[in-house]
Parts: structure tokens; sequence; C-alpha cells
């Protein structure tokens, strides 16, 4: 049986070093030119909101003209809603922007239309990333964007729903996990959440599950859906348990999430696959109640985690200056200063230890190496879409596991085929 995590002991590991900053002040990257005036341009950046973005670039497009005082950038915040439908249109009208912030489904969308453009000179050694961020801003074995944050999904406890029940080491995998539900159901808490709703990302919910089983969406050519497998059946199945007996409320297999869903009510034990920035944004505060652990294990311990970058157009015409901007964005010290700001993570992976040890983050931060950046392939949405509503279907009990898996890969087939 796997090691279950103690509740007298917090979930710590060694404060990594962070020497990083003095010692790869660069980050690997092709350094500045010897007279940064003689480097000229325009360069125009698309942002997305997470905080105040319009302020927050103020400051470093002054500390960038500082050193490339010839190159002017021009930071523009867009919203989130229909991002993608504003670049294509942006491109068709030829008023597309340099530089753009992307996440890794949309790089394998965009590279795939031939719109992005080879960003693989702009660092000297890749290998200072992390694998997921490398993954995650490639696209057939191309580098397409500048990794400049990371997230990961994390399990989330909350420590009270376990004292109440008397349980007195958390679960490491979901037998240990499904184990545990009476008595938390006795003790008046739900085991977890899931979210069945054709709202939420599969990324957060389904996929994860998937690949704790051992199982993908996608054979790792791209070429074959590999959805309906005993993996995927087992996924399910996992799901059916949990809602067959009450350990999960039945309400968000069809409603969206909400204010008052359980997670916000403090009626939920554990939350399986989340960020704690996405649980405060939730309406959940959370404090020493709440505890970050590695995801549960079938036969794999993985999550989901995004990675953000800059990706270059290529139809720009200032790729050069563009260049020189993501080199110099690229210095760690500009990296973490990014995330930090946005309580998330940064992509170097030496680069640890930018949350106090004891929070939320700092635990998550332990777990970047778990991450998988979800289904790369150019119609990875299109795909998803497809596959949520027979995940729907099978938890409300109206087709099998192996009927909606074989369903959703023949849908997914057709895409492929296209």
């Amino acid at each position: 049986m796997a090691k279950r995590h103690k509740l007298v002991t917090a979930f710590v590991g060694a404060l990594a070093a962070t020497s990083l900053l003095a010692a790869c002040s660069t980050n690997g990257a092709a350094g500045p030119s010897e007279n940064p005036e003689d480097v000229t341009g325009e360069v125009t950046l698309w942002v997305y909101p997470y905080i105040d973005e319009a302020a927050w670039w103020a400051d470093e497009v002054d500390k960038f003209n500082e050193d490339y005082p010839n190159i002017k950038l021009d930071v523009v915040v867009q919203p989130w809603a229909d991002r993608d439908t504003q670049i294509t249109t942006a491109i068709a009208g030829g008023q597309a922007p340099d530089l753009v912030y992307f996440i890794p489904d949309q790089i394998g969308q965009f590279a795939s239309q031939g719109v992005l453009s080879d960003v693989s000179d702009v660092i000297d050694d890749w290998s200072v990333y992390t694998k997921p961020a490398v993954e995650g801003v490639s696209f057939d074995g191309t580098i397409y964007g500048l990794p400049i944050l990371q997230s990961v999904s994390s399990r989330l406890i909350y420590k009270p729903a376990w004292e109440a029940a008397g349980i007195t080491e958390y679960p490491t995998t979901w037998q240990e996990a499904l184990a545990d539900a009476p008595a938390l159901k006795e003790a008046g808490y739900y085991l977890t959440d899931y979210y069945a709703d054709q709202g939420p990302s599969l990324n957060l919910t389904f996929y994860p599950l998937l690949w704790q089983a051992g199982g993908d969406v996608l054979s790792e050519d791209g070429s074959e859906c590999t959805l309906d497998s005993k993996e995927g059946v087992a996924a399910i199945e996992f799901l059916q348990t949990i809602f067959d007996n009450g350990w999960a409320d039945s309400t968000y297999l069809t409603t969206a999430p909400d204010q008052n869903a359980p997670v916000q009510r403090g009626q939920t034990a554990m939350v399986m696959s989340t960020a704690s920035g996405t649980l405060v944004q939730s309406g959940v505060v959370p404090g020493d109640d709440w505890l970050s652990l590695p995801p549960l294990k079938d036969e794999e311990t993985v999550t989901y985690g995004a990675v953000g970058s800059l990706g270059l157009l290529e139809g720009s015409a200032n790729k050069d200056a563009a260049k020189v901007f993501l080199r110099w964005f690229s210095q760690p010290e500009i990296t973490r200063e990014y995330n930090v700001d946005r309580t998330y993570f940064s992509p170097i992976a030496a680069d640890t230890g930018l949350y106090e040890e004891g929070t939320l983050q700092a635990g998550e931060e332990k777990q970047l190496d778990l991450v998988k950046t979800g289904v790369s392939a150019p119609n990875a949405r299109q795909i998803m879409d497809l596959i949520k509503p027979q995940i729907q279907a099978a938890l409300l009990g109206q087709i099998s596991p192996e009927d909606a898996l074989a369903k959703a890969c023949t849908d997914v087939t057709g895409i492929l085929q296209r």
C-alpha cells in the first residue's frame, strides 16, 4: 500500500537552493547587443489580465527601455473572452501584434496554421526550463514560445473534514480515498467535487484522472484517439463510484460551479485538481485549514498544469527587435517577479523557493514536475468539446463508460482525419 501523508506533519520538502539568480543571470539566453542603442524597432505585445497588467507592464517597459532605448515596446491588455478570434481577425486584417501571450493548446492551434515563428534561437540552453514548460511551448518538435509562467492543479485538502471523520492519514491513491469516503460522509462532508457541466475544462476534471489511470486522449504522435481504453473506463468508474455513493454533490453533474457549491460552503474534504489561486477566485480564503498535496495515484501520479508563453507571430515585421525583448524578459529575476506578482511559478527549473514554506503555493511548487500540459494537437479544444458530453452522459447513467468513450473516439477521429 502506498504510504499515506500523516496529518501531524505538513507536506514539506527540502527548500531548493535559490542562488540561481546570482549564478545564472541570463538564463542561457543569447546575450544582448554589444551596443543596445544600435537595436531599433517597434514591438507590440498582447497580454491578458491576471492582475492590473497595465500598471505592471508600464514599469517593465521603463526597465526595458533603460537597456534598449531605441526599441518602442507597446503592451496592449486584451480581454480573455474570444481571444482566439481576436488574434485571427487581427492577422487577417493586417493589424496583428508582434508578440502574444499563449497557452499550450493555442500553440498547437496557431503553429499548425503557420502563423507562429520558431523562437528556439532566443535561448541558448533550453534545458534550464522545466520539461513541462518546454513541452507546453512546442509543436511537432519546434519551439514557438518563450515560457514565462507555469501553474499546477494541485490536490487541496480541507483539514477540518478529515479531523471530524477521525481519519489520521491522508490518502495517496484512488482506493485509499474511496475507503475514507464513508467516514467523511458520516461526518457530514463530501469526499470531493467534480463538475461534468459543459463549461469547465477537462484539463481540470477528467483528463487528470485519465492520466492517473495510465491513459491518454491521443496516441503519442497525435494521430489516433486512445480514449476508449481500459484506463478511460477506470477513470469513469472511479467517478461513478463516488457519485453513486453520494460522496460528491450530483447537482454539479449538470450545473455549472457557483458560489454555493460544497467547496465554498466548507463541506468538501478534498479538491482533486485546482490551484490555490483558483480557490481564492471562487470565494474560498484558504488559510491554515488547507493543505496542498500531490495528486492521487492510480497507476501514475500526474496532474494538469498550464504554461504561459510569449509567442512571435510569423507575419511580424519586427522579429529581431521582438527577439531582443524575449531574451531580455527571459532573465530569471524578471520571470520570478512576473510569477510572484501573479501567484504562479517560474518555468525555470532551478528557480524555486518563490513562496514561504508552509504556504499552499510552496506545496504546489514542489509538484511542477508532476504536470502534463494537456492535449498537444491543433484542435485540442474541439476534441475536448466532443468528449465532454459523453463523459457527462456516462456519469448520468445514460450510457455505459465503454459506449461513451467509443462514441467520443469516433467523433474525435473524425476531426483527426480532416
